[in-house]
């Protein structure tokens, strides 16, 4: 049933419709944001924003208005005007700097960070990190991502022989900690004992399988810290630069870029 009604061309239609309404109201303000800047009115911005999105909506068929206007309000509320009062309180430059965060002895820092590059803690209030990977790191996330989903499938790998060789005098059983946990401690403990037991052959090769296992994880782990480490340390050195510079220079590759296709005879 949702599909007949989400495939029906009075539904299409009128999705259209509030698109075209949406569109139109950010078309409007968009430059007044983007504009944004010391000695502008958060109060009278939001309040311009609001009441013209709920006026527009009022038209509109099937959709309250003031359903509308509240999505926009949480938002302001939960969001926005942190962001807005930084702009207008610093400027768009200064507020979109990282942030060190200095730790309170014995107590770490109160902020989560964003980044963590040569043991300093970064938070950046108006411009995360993530928005700045997608823009211009994409392909090294990408390596990092695939580095990560291979230390999951190690450490599935070592969870999968870990639960079939324990319990019930398993193979593993004498490897494992108080708490039931198997270390790479216990292992190599456990080895040590075997050493030229002629009973203790088959507990040792599942031992020595383990012990592999748990270095390709750890290795898998550092690796995936070391690129994201690296990751981190690129992302931290663009926010160096102020953004209207980063801007002129996204301009300048662009207009480098159309100069050759229209050279080449290709179209833009």
């Amino acid at each position: 049933m949702r599909e007949v009604v989400l495939e029906h061309e009075e539904f299409k239609a009128y999705g259209d419709r509030v698109r075209r309404v949406f569109d139109a109201w950010y078309r409007v303000h968009a430059h007044r944001l983007r504009e944004l800047g010391r000695g502008s009115s958060p109060k009278m911005l939001i309040r311009d924003l609001s009441e013209d999105l709920l006026h527009r909506f009022a038209g509109l068929p099937l959709l309250d208005g003031h359903d509308v206007y509240q999505c926009l309000m949480d938002y302001w509320d939960e969001v926005m005007q942190d962001d807005v009062y930084l702009v207008v309180t610093e400027g768009w430059a200064e507020a979109a700097r990282p942030r060190v965060l200095v730790p309170v002895r014995g107590r770490g820092t109160a902020e989560r960070p964003d980044l963590k590059v040569n043991g300093k803690k970064y938070r950046m209030d108006l411009l995360p990190p993530g928005l700045v990977v997608d823009r211009y790191f994409a392909m090294e996330q990408q390596e990092v991502d695939v580095l990560r989903a291979d230390a999951e499938e190690s450490a599935r790998d070592l969870e999968e022989f870990v639960e079939k060789h324990t319990g019930e005098d398993r193979l593993l059983d004498s490897a494992t900690t108080d708490a039931g946990k198997v270390t790479q401690a216990k292992v190599r403990a456990r080895l040590k004992e075997l050493a030229g037991d002629p009973d203790g052959h088959e507990e040792s090769e599942v031992l020595e399988v383990c012990l592999i296992l748990m270095k390709s994880l750890a290795a898998a782990k550092r690796t995936v810290k070391a690129a994201q480490a690296k990751l981190d340390a690129k992302v931290l050195k663009r926010y160096a630069k102020a953004l209207p510079e980063l801007e002129r220079q996204v301009e300048d590759y662009g207009a480098r870029v159309e100069g050759h296709m229209k050279r080449m005879g290709l179209s833009v």
